[in-house]
């Protein structure tokens, strides 16, 4: 067995792919509508209940248990351009060494 990637289910797949892709800079690999791939192993999932069969109400929207790490050269840089997009909650500011 071998690791493949990391699956998010998401609620919006567009709005999603935009954030992966337009402000962490990831590069899409895959694209099937409702599912995309992104090089390096994630891939974002649209309605995932509905796959693996479960209730929809059973899926935590905002369970804060699971951490995705990204490095930037210019990490101040970085964050001001997240903090520019007024739709984006912090859970917790950014971290540094």
């Amino acid at each position: 067995m071998k690791y493949e990637a990391l699956c998010l289910s998401v609620k919006d797949i567009n709005a999603s792919k935009k954030f992966y892709r337009d402000l962490i800079g990831l590069e899409i690999e895959t694209d099937w509508g409702v599912n995309v791939g992104f090089k390096g192993g994630i891939a974002l999932q649209q309605n995932l209940y509905e796959i693996i069969g479960v209730p929809k109400e059973s899926v935590a929207s905002r369970p804060h248990n699971m951490e995705l790490v990204f490095e930037a050269e210019d990490f101040d840089a970085f964050i001001t351009k997240v903090k520019s997009h007024t739709n984006i909650e912090f859970v917790k500011g950014g971290v540094t060494e």
